[in-house]
């Protein structure tokens, strides 16, 4: 009886109480906008951003994500991850590429030793038909590799614009994950509509 005793202490401490996990944030509030400084003129209005196309190729979307609690903060690293999504793709029929041409025997070099070639000239190569479809935010047709935003309190993310794209609206989709990894996770998805101007 007393061997028994003894054990029920034991058994007592054998038991765990498991911490419960904190929320990843409190309100977990997401902001995301379209970057005005690269392109002036471009404001919000209605639900849209009017996006004032400057001529260059693409825009940036800008987050602000709310802080996330510290326990799901690893060596000063918040466990965030922002993924980006787009319903405009782009097919590419042509793709060139401009190349330069040397000439082993002909031409001047920038070292004695004949390390660095001067060009002599260049080409361009033409591939036809290469069925290359590609989605605003820049991954390709058939690829599981998301564009994602890692480890930031402000996530950025380019779009692909081209000028042919004045009148349409482009919708960027937006998830951010608090917390990828074990414990509790909130996701708060947003989408962003963009009208090329």
């Amino acid at each position: 009886m007393r061997k028994l005793l003894l054990l029920l202490p034991l058994l007592w401490a054998c038991e765990t109480i498991e911490p419960s996990a904190p929320e990843p944030c409190q309100e977990c509030t997401t902001v995301h906008r379209v970057d005005t400084i690269q392109h002036p003129g471009t404001y919000f209005q209605d639900g849209y951003w009017h996006l004032k196309y400057s001529g260059l190729i693409y825009f940036q979307v800008v987050g602000q994500l709310d802080s996330i609690h510290p326990r799901y903060v690893i060596n000063g690293v918040p466990l965030l991850e922002v993924t980006y999504d787009s319903d405009t793709w782009y097919v590419f029929d042509t793709i060139a590429m401009q190349i330069p041409l040397y000439s082993p025997f002909t031409s001047q070099y920038t070292s004695p030793n004949f390390n660095y070639p001067i060009s002599v000239g260049d080409t361009t190569i033409y591939i036809t038909n290469p069925n290359y479809i590609v989605n605003a935010v820049g991954y390709s047709f058939g690829s599981t590799n998301f564009v994602n935003a890692m480890h930031t309190y402000q996530p950025r993310c380019e779009v692909l614009v081209f000028e042919e794209m004045i009148g349409d609206t482009i919708s960027v989709f937006i998830r951010t994950r608090y917390n990828y990894d074990t414990g509790k996770q909130k996701i708060v998805g947003d989408t962003l509509k963009v009208i090329i101007e």
